[in-house]
């Protein structure tokens, strides 16, 4: 059995500190007016940060967009590249309505994509700033779900960040030489999320399978969990192809084609990365 603990960048869900002080000036900041009429009807002002400034700490620019009454409707903020870094997102855009945020979205950058998948995450946010649900973009794909949902405590790596952050660094380490499976598993990095499409249709596990599943609930000490995984679908994550165990309950829910974002487990066995579903996701109406 193979220990592996990678350490991904932090991924901060969003730089709360960002709404401090965007609704009045500082003598550190730049401030000017770019535009006098906006999509909104009013002006829009850019706030170029200093040091010195509360904000400075995060960002190195606001783009402040008004509307005809002199509301603030949205800030685009653009990270400094040492928050962007530890965070996985360049871009952070607030929505207000009536002056009270409603809305954050985040843009990923290319270490966030890569470790998430995602290419941006709207989160929704009632009257005191609170998290009611959250869209996950792909691309064209769009996936939304509440923060009630089963699946909101399953962190975003996706199975091609598990892969090559993970398990190419240990490739050596997991060859082996014994004629057993080599079976590999993180204590700490053993579940993600991901969006699949389904090859075909769910077809039973042979014996091979059976095997890696009971590997995973042993080395969790979960008694009977492989019971309820029974058969199996072939998934593609971008351009490449993985096994993918299903739960019995999602079984019906699988069909040849479709595309979910999938939450799921993981364990690894002869180098190859095996995900097991515990939760489906369909994609939203666009």
């Amino acid at each position: 059995m193979t220990q592996l603990h990678p350490k991904p960048i932090s991924m901060t869900a969003r730089c709360c500190a960002v709404l401090l002080m965007l609704s009045q000036p500082l003598s550190a900041e730049t401030r000017r007016t770019i535009e006098d009429k906006n999509d909104f009807g009013g002006r829009t002002e850019e706030v170029v940060y200093e040091k010195g400034d509360t904000n400075f700490e995060f960002l190195d620019a606001s783009r402040i967009f008004y509307d005809g009454k002199g509301k603030m409707v949205r800030s685009v903020n653009h990270l400094n590249e040492e928050y962007a870094r530890q965070n996985g997102f360049d871009f952070q855009q607030e929505d207000y309505t009536d002056g009270v945020v409603t809305s954050h979205k985040m843009y990923f950058n290319d270490a966030g994509k890569a470790q998430t998948g995602r290419d941006y995450l709207i989160e929704f946010v009632d009257g005191s700033d609170k998290t009611i649900m959250q869209t996950h973009g792909f691309g064209e794909l769009r996936f939304t779900e509440r923060m009630t949902d089963f699946s909101v405590k399953y962190p975003f790596y996706c199975l091609s960040y598990l892969n090559s952050a993970i398990y190419e660094k240990f490739k050596q380490e997991l060859q082996g030489t014994s004629k057993r499976p080599d079976v590999s598993y993180s204590a700490k990095y053993n579940e993600g999320r991901a969006v699949l499409e389904f090859l075909d249709d769910p077809v039973v596990l042979d014996k091979m399978d059976q095997f890696i599943v009971s590997a995973y609930f042993q080395t969790t000490a979960q008694q009977g969990g492989e019971k309820v995984y029974t058969r199996k679908v072939r998934a593609r994550e971008s351009q490449t192809e993985y096994t993918l165990y299903l739960q019995d309950s999602l079984v019906p829910y699988v069909k040849k084609g479709d595309v979910s974002l999938v939450s799921f487990v993981v364990i690894g066995c002869n180098q190859k990365l095996y995900p097991m579903a515990t939760s489906l996701l369909d994609k939203a109406s666009q």
